[in-house]
């Protein structure tokens, strides 16, 4: 499954991610997606959750894109609100399957490489603006939900304290 898909990524969406590991359910259907994916000069993991309902939902550690994005806060700050948009779509019920997920995903990241400098990934007009979508991330003691506005004043209050760090 795993090379499948990885083929499938190489032919139709230039190779954008790295398919790291799959998971599969019972049935035999995937159901994780642990993948990596360079967005400036960073490459950073993150996960996708192919739930039973199906909807998707993008998430990712926060530390390891920090650690992975060391040298640039709007490295860091360009992933998170990559992955956040990936979800928000994921979840929208617009997205009908994993290759409209990966092509929506392959649509953000060609959007963000040709993004100015300093800027983040540019506002999508595809997914749903509804402020209660939230992203989904894994943190060592469990899951945390967080509100669209809250994680945007938490990537930006982390990005102006590793501004005044450096």
């Amino acid at each position: 499954v795993k090379a499948r898909l990885q083929q499938m990524i190489r032919s139709r969406f230039d190779d954008f991610l790295r398919v790291l590991r799959t998971h599969q359910n019972a049935e035999g259907t995937i159901s994780l997606l642990e993948c990596e994916v360079t967005l400036s000069s960073s490459t950073f993991k993150f996960s996708v959750s192919c739930n039973e309902d199906g909807t998707f939902v993008a998430y990712c550690d926060e530390a390891s894109v920090m650690a992975a994005s060391s040298s640039s806060s709007t490295d860091s700050h360009t992933a998170m609100e990559w992955v956040l948009q990936l979800s928000d779509f994921g979840m929208s019920g617009e997205c009908k399957s994993l290759t409209a997920l990966l092509q929506f995903g392959h649509s953000r990241w060609r959007a963000a490489l040709s993004a100015p400098a300093g800027s983040s990934c540019p506002p999508d007009e595809e997914a749903p603006k509804d402020p209660d979508v939230g992203l989904v991330m894994h943190l060592d003691l469990g899951i945390a939900a967080f509100h669209r506005r809250e994680f945007r004043e938490a990537v930006d209050f982390l990005s102006e304290a590793l501004d005044r760090s450096v």
